[in-house]
């Protein structure tokens, strides 16, 4: 197999500096958010870390799809590869190569960049990392129009020609294949997602209104409350975070026997998701009696 590397991306080197800004941002913020009391401050910057660390995680993760883009060409088959899947492209199927491509390509949004180029109205997207003139546009017959960019265009083409005169060693059909950590079933099962994703964002909801309402919290906190409704037991208010450390206890513990047993008792699984996301609604309503 012979492996042809993608021209480097536009801009390359804009996209690592920006990367490394959001982690120097995201790293500086942590060291503030570590510093502030308990409070509405803290709330907001902790937003902010969160958003600066979010952006830091996407951009990363399009730089290495980027930098992960090759090339394979075997004796019956074309792969464009990146970190995340291959889509393969049978040599029959090709039925001409061009160089520069003779249709036009346009850009994706700017909230899409760093990202590859795209050819409009066709399908598969393109897998290329350069504008249009430094791309070979490659016509197949199942899959339309596919545009890439190698570092070596001339050399993939030829390789490409001669292989095509050998005739097929073995029939293939055309495919996009996902990369073997994308197959996982959770990334399959949207039921598990909701249900995890959604106890989490209630637990961190909760933890967030709590921190936010602390500093008007009277010194001692009634705790608990007889018959009479009189509070009988008291406690420092920072007694009351116990209660997202429960809630979140529950939902680390749900989610983590949830995963193990998914393949063997689904029901059983989703109901354990499901009870942790109860259990932060419930916990949502005891916060809010014991709140003053």
């Amino acid at each position: 197999m012979m492996a042809f590397p993608a021209v480097p991306a536009p801009k390359r080197a804009l996209a690592w500096l920006l990367w490394l800004l959001l982690f120097a941002g995201a790293g500086f913020v942590d060291l503030w958010l570590w510093r502030t009391p308990p409070g509405p401050a803290w709330v907001q910057r902790f937003l902010l870390v969160v958003l600066l660390w979010g952006l830091w995680g996407w951009l990363g993760y399009r730089i290495w799809l980027l930098h992960s883009l090759r090339y394979r060409l075997d004796r019956d088959a074309l792969r464009i590869t990146t970190a995340i899947s291959t889509l393969l492209i049978p040599l029959p199927d090709i039925d001409a190569i061009h160089m520069p491509p003779s249709q036009m390509a346009e850009r994706r949004r700017w909230w899409h960049w760093p990202s590859v180029w795209l050819a409009p109205e066709h399908q598969p997207l393109i897998m290329a990392s350069q504008p249009p003139t430094a791309c070979i546009e490659i016509n197949t017959a199942r899959q339309g129009v596919v545009l890439i960019s190698p570092a070596q265009p001339r050399a993939l083409i030829q390789a490409i020609r001669a292989r095509q005169q050998l005739g097929p060693a073995r029939r293939l059909e055309p495919q996009r294949q996902v990369a073997p950590w994308r197959q996982h079933w959770l990334w399959q099962q949207r039921l598990p997602q909701l249900e995890i994703g959604l106890a989490a964002l209630a637990l961190l909801g909760i933890s967030l209104y709590l921190i936010w309402r602390f500093p008007g919290l009277p010194a001692d906190l009634a705790l608990h409350f007889n018959s009479a409704g009189i509070p009988d037991r008291f406690a420092p208010r920072g007694a009351i975070f116990i209660l997202p450390l429960i809630l979140a206890l529950i939902w680390l513990t749900n989610t983590v026997l949830g995963l193990w047993i998914y393949q063997r008792q689904r029901l059983a699984a989703l109901m354990l998701w499901a009870g942790a996301l109860a259990w932060q609604g419930l916990g949502w309503v005891v916060l809010q009696n014991l709140l003053p």
